[in-house]
């Protein structure tokens, strides 16, 4: 029975993220069926690392702009625009890493998963007060520019707001 409720609350958590990103995201670019593909795919990024969705969703927001395909200049892939050299990769990353970098999904998870190593060092050091902050160290407003997008995928997650009728 416990496995019936996980699922349903999945579902819903999957179901809100892809309203979120349908209002939020920019359209044509995250069409519906994309929108519900990046959704499961954060949803099992936020399962998987802990890392709210839709910090995921406003990271992707600030960073991509929702461009899968995206390799800035300084060597920066996909969705969540993950820094080579890291964890995963090297500084100029072989075919079959690049293809992995440029996966959404596969980026998606990445991008969770640098955020719980971030938090991870964030918690070791008392000087650190927001881990967001450090996925993108050289912008002095980067998490507060994170917080403002988290905070609309969650309003955007919330659906719209029903109006009372009053019934005569």
């Amino acid at each position: 029975m416990q496995a019936l409720f996980d699922l349903l609350e999945l579902s819903a958590r999957w179901l809100q993220a892809t309203v979120a990103l349908m209002h939020v995201a920019p359209q044509p670019r995250v069409s519906p069926p994309k929108a519900a593909y990046y959704a499961a795919c954060m949803v099992r990024a936020e399962q998987e690392y802990n890392v709210p969705w839709p910090r995921l969703a406003a990271i992707i927001q600030h960073e991509s702009q929702w461009r899968p395909e995206l390799v800035s200049q300084t060597h920066d892939y996909g969705l969540g625009q993950h820094h080579c050299p890291s964890f995963f990769c090297a500084r100029k990353p072989t075919p079959v890493i690049k293809a992995a970098l440029l996966d959404p999904c596969t980026n998606i998870q990445l991008t969770a998963e640098e955020l719980a190593r971030k938090r991870a060092s964030c918690k070791k050091n008392k000087n650190c007060k927001d881990y967001v902050k450090l996925y993108n160290p050289g912008n002095p407003t980067y998490a507060e520019q994170i917080h403002k997008w988290e905070a609309k995928f969650k309003s955007a997650a919330k659906g719209p707001r029903q109006v009372k009728l009053a019934m005569e």
